[in-house]
Parts: structure tokens; sequence; C-alpha cells
């Protein structure tokens, strides 16, 4: 078993035991896709709402980042839409 997996199982059996002995407990719980399954198992009865960034919103805030950029000078247009365009394509694969 690798660590994460072991790490993982260990915290999702303490979360899983504290939500069984007090029913009001609420766990809120982000998730990346590809632990999907594994928070399926110990959590069987949890309430999946799944989110997915908004491309725009993404776009803006690399925009606003890059904009801070404290030597703007050394980063050429080209450069500049090459880093939004690798940033939104990698978020089209998540």
């Amino acid at each position: 078993m690798n660590v994460y997996r072991s790490t993982f199982q260990n915290f999702s059996e303490s979360l899983r035991d504290i939500a069984q002995e007090s029913s009001k407990t609420r766990i809120f719980r982000t998730r990346r896709p590809h632990v999907g399954e594994d928070v399926e198992r110990y959590f069987s009865r949890a309430v999946a709402i799944p989110i997915s960034p908004n491309p725009d919103h993404i776009r803006n805030y690399v925009e606003m980042r890059l904009d801070r950029d404290v030597e703007p000078e050394a980063m050429s247009k080209g450069l500049r839409v090459n880093i939004v365009r690798a940033i939104l394509e990698k978020l089209s694969n998540v």
C-alpha cells in the first residue's frame, strides 16, 4: 500500500467514525477527480456536488497576476498569450 492510500484510508476512516458517532456532524470535503472512488468507498451516503472552473474567471485571474509581474518588460505579448493559453488548455483537461 502506498503512503497516499494508507494516509487517505486512515483519515477517511477517522472521519467516517466521527460522522457515525454523531448524527449531527456534517463534513465538507473537497477532492480531485482521481480520488472519487476512494471517497465513495468510505462515504457511501455522501452528497456530491460537482463543480468545475469557469475558464473566463481563470483567464481573468491569470491576466491579473501577469499584470502584477515585477518585470513586465521581460514578457512579450506572445509569451503572455502562450502562458494564458497553456493554463486554459490544462484547465480543459481537469
